[in-house]
């Protein structure tokens, strides 16, 4: 069967899905160097998903997640692309550096 469709009785039936394009959320959006954020999203409908930061890396491939802890070191861009089949959709969020000041 292709996609979008499940093989019931020896036939293939469309499957109706909701898509809802993903939401990518940062917390907390402003970290001081070498801190970590907490990045979260959830999907549905989509077949594929993966999450890069600015420099291109993968960090999780997972269709949601509650969680998923990123070191930052500098301004680093986060993006969720994903895939419903044929369609794509992506959700970028920006996490900023806070600058740390030394008393003199």
């Amino acid at each position: 069967c292709d996609f979008g469709y499940t093989m019931q009785g020896g036939a293939c039936v469309l499957q109706v899905v909701s898509i809802v394009p993903p939401g990518l959320q940062a917390i907390p959006a402003r970290v001081t160097k070498g801190r970590q954020t907490s990045l979260s999203w959830t999907t549905y409908g989509m077949t594929s998903c993966s999450l890069t930061n600015s420099m291109g890396s993968v960090i999780s491939t997972a269709l949601s997640s509650s969680g998923t802890s990123a070191t930052v070191n500098a301004q680093t861009i986060f993006t969720l692309r994903c895939l419903a089949g044929a369609q794509a959709f992506s959700s970028s969020v920006t996490v900023q550096i806070v600058p740390s000041f030394k008393e003199l």
